[in-house]
């Protein structure tokens, strides 16, 4: 799956992280928000997590982020599907 991954720091040290993509895995947000994590601490460089986020394997990843601050904030449904029979 595509995510676009955008951030804006909104106090020294505090982040808010939006993440946009037509669909998305079970924990997928949590899984990349455990990794930021790793690389925000200073545990993984930049050139780790490009490798990570590009591999697409789950096995590569850190631990899953605790659900606790992240919120869904909107859903956009594609136009209904009109059947043809």
């Amino acid at each position: 799956r595509e995510v676009e991954i955008s951030f804006i720091e909104t106090e020294p040290s505090l982040y808010f992280f939006s993440f946009k993509g037509r669909a998305f895995y079970k924990n997928m947000i949590r899984i990349i928000m455990g990794t930021l994590l790793r690389l925000g601490r200073g545990m993984v460089d930049i050139d780790r997590f490009r490798a990570i986020a590009e591999s697409g394997d789950r096995k590569m990843a850190f631990e899953t982020a605790p659900a606790n601050g992240l919120i869904l904030k909107k859903v956009i449904y594609e136009p209904e599907i009109k059947w043809e029979y």
